[in-house]
């Protein structure tokens, strides 16, 4: 085995083939120590390692369904890793993005009752409204600011689903899923 990066199903599926297939040499080379047969211990794990390299031997060609799997997982890594919104990074796991929607809702009534940009203390009159970002950054916001996170949020999510679906699309069309590029030019 090559110094390889096991960073997909195929490298690491190759892997353990190249793996078991040299374990099954090995062990076939021992049969010549033990001329009444292998002990069964020995042969359960030449068989074992036979046929397991033999399994992993059969690469798998990417369909356009594991391929628009991929794609969702992508989507779905990438939703969860946060994004920028003025100058700054927000987290954007679902817990975040519950804790973003939240804050906007207060944000609308504290809007609807008359909170006017630059008043930091719309949601608590004994303190300045702040967010924590992904770096552990106190920002102050104002009620506008917060309503503006969220939407920012909304639009990072959204730009995200529909490039996905336009690769999944793009996928089912492609004359070669296996050679298709579905990793590069991911909105941000």
């Amino acid at each position: 085995m090559t110094d390889q990066t096991l960073t997909t199903r195929a490298a690491v599926e190759a892997a353990l083939a190249e793996k078991m297939a040299e374990a099954a040499a090995i062990l076939d080379g021992a049969a010549d120590l033990y001329p009444d047969g292998l002990p069964a211990n020995l042969d359960r794990a030449r068989r074992f390692a036979a046929t397991t390299a033999a399994v992993l031997a059969v690469t798998t060609q990417p369909t356009v369904e594991t391929v628009s799997r991929e794609i969702d997982r992508e989507r779905d890594r990438r939703i969860d890793s946060g994004f920028t919104f003025d100058g700054h990074r927000y987290q954007s796991r679902a817990s975040d993005r519950e804790n973003i929607m939240g804050a906007a809702q207060l944000a609308m009534g504290a809007l609807a009752q008359g909170a006017q940009a630059g008043d930091l203390r719309w949601a608590d009159p004994d303190q300045d409204f702040v967010w924590i970002t992904a770096d552990n950054e106190l920002v102050p916001l104002d009620a506008p600011q917060v309503l503006a996170l969220f939407q920012a949020g909304v639009a990072f999510k959204s730009a995200l689903t529909f490039h996905a679906r336009g690769l999944k699309d793009a996928a089912a069309e492609a004359a070669d899923v296996a050679a298709f590029d579905w990793r590069t030019g991911w909105p941000e």
